[in-house]
């Protein structure tokens, strides 16, 4: 019995290398999926090579031989035609030597992720990312007219305010030039009072046109 083992162990092949990549693949509803898994071991010997899925409540063995058409293999890799949403797990590849029991003469891969989405989903799933894109476009134009026309009502005040100072100005020049007006009046009483000998008329010829244009007035003083 002793011996049996030992001549086990000194047969026992080389290790197998099995290389599986842990990636998600997405797909939609019938289209089909390869999923990878690179093995390399001695080609003398014979060799087992098996796929497994597991999913949320079951897990279970590939069925390769009487599920051709729904299965295949291409180079160790497996290739899943018409796909469904009841497809999708986590899909792990085994190989093992045929007839030898030692360490190192079986492999199982890390396992690849399928997730199907029906055709449906994936359509909502569109139509709700156009929705919003279309929602943040209208929210952006709302706050752009928004700044537009603030600043368009500042520059109104602005100019409404000018306006409103020109006419106080006005108003306060005609005043003024209405008192200047007056005093120019009081002031040539006084003089008429004191040179009586110039005839009012003369005088108020003389002087008529200063006395309608009482800024020019001002602005001779």
């Amino acid at each position: 019995m002793i011996i049996l083992i030992m001549e086990n162990k000194e047969n026992c092949p080389p290790g197998l290398s099995l290389h599986q990549p842990d990636d998600i693949i997405w797909r939609i509803g019938g289209q089909s999926a390869s999923l990878p898994c690179n093995i390399a071991y001695d080609t003398n010997r014979n060799i087992d090579f098996l796929w497994f899925v597991f999913k949320q409540d079951a897990h279970h063995s590939v069925d390769l031989i009487t599920q051709q058409h729904k299965y295949s293999l291409e180079r160790n890799s497996l290739h899943i035609n018409s796909l469904q949403a009841n497809d999708s797990g986590v899909y792990h590849c085994a190989a093992l030597f045929r007839d030898v029991v030692c360490s190192g003469a079986q492999e199982i891969g890390q396992g690849t992720t399928l997730v199907v989405r029906e055709r449906g989903v994936q359509m909502a799933w569109h139509v709700l990312l156009w929705l919003l894109f279309v929602l943040l476009v209208l929210y952006s134009l709302a706050i752009l007219i928004l700044i537009i026309r603030k600043k368009t009502g500042k520059d109104i005040a602005v100019c409404r305010g000018t306006q409103k100072s020109d006419i106080q100005k006005n108003k306060v020049r005609v005043q003024f030039g209405a008192v200047v007006q007056e005093l120019y009046g009081k002031r040539n009483l006084r003089s008429n009072k004191k040179n009586p000998n110039h005839s009012g008329p003369a005088q108020n010829k003389v002087e008529s046109p200063h006395s309608n244009h009482p800024e020019d007035i001002y602005q001779n003083q």
